[in-house]
Formats: structure tokens, sequence, C-alpha cells
């Protein structure tokens, strides 16, 4: 987990818009950093996890096709507390690049000058 940035659990009772829009909130909550980790229900089988996957990417692509800039990255087997067992947390941050680099601490870059320099 990120220190100082409360984890959101993943609606599993919204559809694929509702979560879209549910993700863009919980980033937006975070006024600093735009970051949130999401906390994934916990899978037990190959196929259970393969279905939440599919359900956070649907999720994910219709908030960055409405224009937000959004990165994620996953972390796997993570100690959320309370005594419940390792999930993934998928960290979903908004970028915001300084001289061509996240400043939000992922490893995305972006040309300073729309890609038109000669190397």
């Amino acid at each position: 987990m990120t220190p100082g940035v409360p984890g959101h659990y993943w609606p599993t009772n919204l559809d694929d818009h509702e979560r879209a829009a549910w993700l863009i909130d919980v980033v937006d909550s975070d006024p600093r950093r735009h970051t949130a980790p999401i906390i994934m229900p916990f899978a037990d089988t190959d196929e259970a996890l393969d279905a939440l996957e599919d359900e956070f990417v649907r999720a994910f692509e219709i908030a960055r096709a409405g224009g937000r800039r959004f990165g994620v990255k996953l972390l796997h087997a993570q100690d959320v507390g309370r005594g419940e067992e390792s999930r993934i947390v998928a960290v979903v941050h908004e970028h915001r690049f300084v001289g061509g680099v996240c400043v939000n601490g992922c490893s995305d870059v972006e040309p300073v000058d729309g890609g038109e320099a000669a190397a």
C-alpha cells in the first residue's frame, strides 16, 4: 500500500460506466497527487482473477476515453491488513508530466516537444 494514501475497495455492484465514474472520483479525492490505491476483491481461482482483471480494464479504458491521462501499477500479493488475505492492489494515478517525466512516480515519459525534435 502507499503510505498515507487510503485504499479504496473495488466496487462489485456497479456496471462498467459506473465503475469508470467511481474510479475518476477516487483518483480526484487525492487533490495533491491524484493517486488512488484500489484494493481488488480476493480471487480464489484463475478464472475469478481473470474476470476481475477484465472488469478493471473495461472501467479503466472508459475513464481514459473520457480524456483522463491515467496510469496504473499493479502490486501483487499485498497485505491489506485487518487479517484479510493478500490481494492485488491497482494503484491508479493521473499522469502529470514535467520535462517529459511523470512526477507521480511512474516510469511513463512523453516527448517534451511533441516528438518533433531531432535526436
